[in-house]
């Protein structure tokens, strides 16, 4: 799928986030799948974005300030990350913004 720049994307009820606090990678767990999913680097940093109220290009100019990278060259790795966690799940639809 491509993401356009005003998508919001949405978590799904049915994930649940659990961070560990020595920061290193960010676990999901989907309870209808009963499924775990391990989110490493910058996955980690992609879905801490995903609140409901940013958009697509908000969340990778968000992330390429954390790495310090041009947005335009992680726009891809967004896009992927997400159409990931869609079908795993663990977002719903998006929304335009």
């Amino acid at each position: 799928m491509t993401w356009h720049a005003s998508e919001v994307p949405h978590a799904s009820d049915e994930a649940a986030t659990f961070s560990p606090s020595d920061g290193s990678d960010i676990i999901l767990f989907h309870d209808s799948t009963r499924r775990w999913h391990r989110l490493p680097g910058t996955a980690g940093a992609i879905w801490a974005t995903i609140d409901g109220r940013r958009t697509v290009a908000m969340i990778t100019e968000t992330v390429a300030m954390a790495y310090d990278v041009d947005p335009a060259s992680i726009r891809s790795d967004v896009d992927t990350m997400l159409d990931g966690l869609l079908d795993r799940q663990l977002l719903v639809q998006p929304s335009v913004g």
